[in-house]
């Protein structure tokens, strides 16, 4: 969860430099985040590739408390996924679709 709330933290700098807008892609976060191993969670057992995908639900930050925009891309948590929601809000989630 600390990965994600660290990526979180990212976004709301990003948005915050780019009229409240989201980054597109993880790259868009280089200048705020410098290690691309924040990306990978801890407990996935594919440690060579990215854990997290944003969901591209929405393209501006911190509109509703209640979309996703970024979300663990398999569920590593007891069935569960590490979820970012748009007001910077972190936690786990049982759907696949959100």
């Amino acid at each position: 969860m600390s990965n994600v709330h660290g990526i979180g933290f990212g976004c709301a700098m990003y948005a915050d430099a780019h009229g409240g807008r989201l980054p597109r892609s993880f790259e868009d976060l280089s200048n705020v985040i410098t290690s691309t191993r924040i990306y990978i969670c801890p407990s996935a057992s594919d440690q060579t590739r990215y854990s997290y995908e944003l969901t591209g639900t929405t393209n501006l930050w911190n509109v509703s408390p209640s979309i996703i925009v970024l979300r663990e891309i398999e569920p590593n948590h007891h069935g569960k996924r590490v979820v970012l929601y748009d007001d910077g809000r972190v936690g786990l989630s049982s759907s696949a679709n959100r």
